[in-house]
């Protein structure tokens, strides 16, 4: 087998861009990429719709700004619905609790200690824990969150 050394450089690639210099050859190429990433097209792509269809690019616009209005109504309307969600939650469970918590003190009342604890203690304890793990994965799950918005 032949080394490179020794080929003539015209042989190697024919081609108009192949130049020697000091007996080497220098293969020049040129790349030219663009990245353009956003609901509408590319301005050079949207003057291409608007010149093979006189106001396509009014009408393609004027659909981007509709869906993202859509887009941030339904997010609103959902943040919304959780915090009703959480809210209606919490007043479940404070009246769980309080209605434990008198029913703890009737048993006592009676003579029923050890399920009058319970009733009582009981709502307290879960609260807590549900609090302390809450407090204990939030931050986590906050993270999990920003990891998956850079992805998009």
């Amino acid at each position: 087998m032949e080394s490179r050394k020794n080929q003539n450089p015209e042989k190697l690639v024919p081609s108009k861009s192949v130049s020697v210099i000091k007996g080497r050859p220098k293969i020049v190429s040129l790349e030219k990429s663009e990245y353009f990433c956003g609901p509408l097209p590319h301005p050079s792509i949207l003057k291409g719709y608007e010149d093979v269809c006189p106001g396509s690019a009014n009408r393609i616009i004027k659909m981007a700004e509709n869906q993202s209005s859509h887009r941030r109504r339904i997010e609103s309307e959902v943040i919304t619905s959780n915090v009703k969600n959480e809210r209606l939650g919490m007043h479940y469970a404070l009246v769980l609790t309080i209605v434990l918590f008198i029913g703890g003190i009737g048993l006592l009342y009676i003579g029923k200690s050890i399920p009058a604890y319970f009733a009582i203690f009981g709502p307290v304890v879960f609260h807590a824990g549900n609090y302390l793990y809450f407090k204990k994965t939030e931050p986590g799950k906050a993270k999990e969150r920003e990891k998956q918005v850079k992805k998009k």
